[in-house]
């Protein structure tokens, strides 16, 4: 099993309201936020795959199949 398919069901699992995530979102100053689960996702895979840097993260929001899955095509930066 890929890690991938293990992240989405144990973000959907977590109640992120539980666990001191804000998501209020202020629409009014510029484009909406993305959602605290994506980072979540993001972070996590990070944290399995030893990339520490919030850089080497967004280079692989690009080019890895895999996160393009996992965050549902989105490019945070």
């Amino acid at each position: 099993m890929n890690i991938v398919r293990f992240l989405v069901g144990y973000v959907v699992y977590l109640v992120l309201t539980e666990h001191d995530f804000k998501l209020a979102h202020d629409w009014i100053k510029g484009r909406p936020a993305f959602a605290s689960s994506v980072f979540l996702k993001l972070y996590l895979y990070g944290f399995f795959n030893g990339i520490r840097s919030s850089c080497g993260l967004e280079k692989e929001c690009h080019r890895n199949v895999e996160v393009h899955w996992l965050l549902g095509n989105l490019k945070p930066n």
